[in-house]
Parts: structure tokens; C-alpha cells; sequence
């Protein structure tokens, strides 16, 4: 029968794994002392043990504790409660980065029903990404939409007497981008509901969009004005 490995001792300082007869650490090359292999074998033993699969310790929204060991400016790991030397930046039994305790903490996100955020995107673009927590984007589609569909009714329903073949097909032109705006929005926002949370229409994009559309107004009422004089 194979010999059985002997229980492996972690390195104070990078926490690897080493022989309990090591004289120094294989990854970091820390020198070990009688009194060193003693204390991380110890805190090897009494630390839980961590088979495959299992998660590290937890991380704490508490800050570090630092206090002093006679000489020696200490930090104490607010996962697993282990002492690191004040210039160690990662714990050396658990591997936690000091300065992952010193962040902000990230507000959840309340969970939102897509079947309301579909819905409402269907009366006002714009406003199902709103809900998903995509208010630059919702309001852009928003105004955009409420744009288009101004001008194209105004267009439409009622052009002026001189030039109304030129500004019936601007309203047209402004017609149809409402609708693709309306369901850009509307598939932007079914996406957002699976977990995809990649845009459809870039910003970039949906500027050169407005743009292209100003220029059709502008060519379109010199058009209108035009046909009027002629």
C-alpha cells in the first residue's frame, strides 16, 4: 500500500503549503525557525480544515484590527482572526488582501419583476432599463422616442399646404425610427430580465442615430421651403 503524505504545513508569510520538516518555504522562500514551524503548525491544526470544493473564509465588512506584539506592529484578519505582520498585504493563513476589508461595501441590487419592467418599456421606451438600474440609457431612449413620434405626428397629421410631399416623408422617416427605438428598448429590456446586460444600441451609436435624424429634418424642411417658393 502507498505510504500516506504527511499533514503539509502552510507558510506564515504566503500561506503555501510546505513538508513539516522544511527548513524554508518553497514558494516564498521564508527561512523557518524551530519556533515558526511550531506556531504555523499549531495554527494549521487548529484552523478548519478546507477540503476540495470548499470556499475560503468569508470576508468581513469589519476593518482590520491592528495592534502591537511587543515590538512588532500587527494586523489581526477579520475572516479568519489570524495575527500578519503590518507589511504582510495578503493574511497568511487565509489569503484574505488586507485592502479588500478597507472597501466600500456594494449595495445590493433590489430585485426587479421583468414582467412589470417589460411592461412599462412597452408605454414609454426607456423606462424598463430605468428599472434595471440603467437610468443614463433609459432616459436617452426616453426623450429620443418622445422626439421622434412628436414630429412624425406632426408631420403626418398635419403638414403644411406648400411642400407636404417633402415633410409627409420626413414624418415618415421619423415614424419608423420611433418604431425602431420602441423595440430596441423593448429587446434591451427582455435581455436585461435573462442576465444579459450587454446594450444593444452603444451610445455612440445612438448619437450618430439623433444625428442622421436632425440632418433628415433640416433637408426636409428646405425641401418643404423649396417646393413652397417654386
Amino acid at each position: 500500500m502507498p505510504e500516506a503524505m504527511p499533514d503539509l504545513v502552510p507558510c506564515p508569510t504566503c500561506g503555501a503549503a510546505n513538508p513539516p520538516e522544511a527548513g524554508w518555504c518553497g514558494q516564498c522562500l521564508r527561512r523557518f525557525d524551530g519556533a515558526t514551524a511550531s506556531v504555523a503548525a499549531l495554527e494549521h491544526a487548529s484552523a478548519p480544515s478546507m477540503g476540495p470544493g470548499s470556499a475560503p473564509p468569508s470576508a468581513s465588512s469589519e476593518p482590520p484590527a491592528v495592534h502591537r506584539d511587543g515590538e512588532d506592529l500587527l494586523w489581526r484578519c477579520p475572516a479568519c482572526d489570524a495575527s500578519n505582520p503590518i507589511e504582510a498585504s495578503v493574511c497568511g493563513r487565509c489569503g484574505s488582501a488586507f485592502a479588500m476589508f478597507l472597501r466600500d461595501p456594494v449595495p445590493s441590487r433590489q430585485p426587479v419583476a421583468a414582467g412589470s419592467a417589460i411592461a412599462i418599456n412597452c408605454v414609454l421606451p426607456g423606462t424598463g432599463l430605468w428599472r434595471f438600474g440603467r437610468r443614463g440609457d433609459g432616459v436617452a431612449r426616453a426623450i429620443l422616442y418622445v422626439w421622434t413620434v412628436g414630429l412624425s405626428v406632426l408631420f403626418l397629421v398635419r403638414p403644411p399646404s406648400s411642400g407636404g410631399g417633402a415633410v409627409r416623408a420626413v414624418g415618415a422617416v421619423f415614424a419608423l425610427a420611433a418604431a425602431s427605438i420602441w423595440l430596441v428598448s423593448l429587446m434591451e429590456t427582455m435581455r436585461l430580465a435573462d442576465g444579459d446586460e450587454r446594450p444593444m444600441l452603444p451610445n455612440g451609436t445612438l448619437t450618430w442615430f439623433s444625428a442622421a435624424l436632425t440632418g433628415v429634418l433640416f433637408l426636409g424642411l428646405i425641401a418643404a421651403a423649396m417646393s413652397g417658393r417654386g
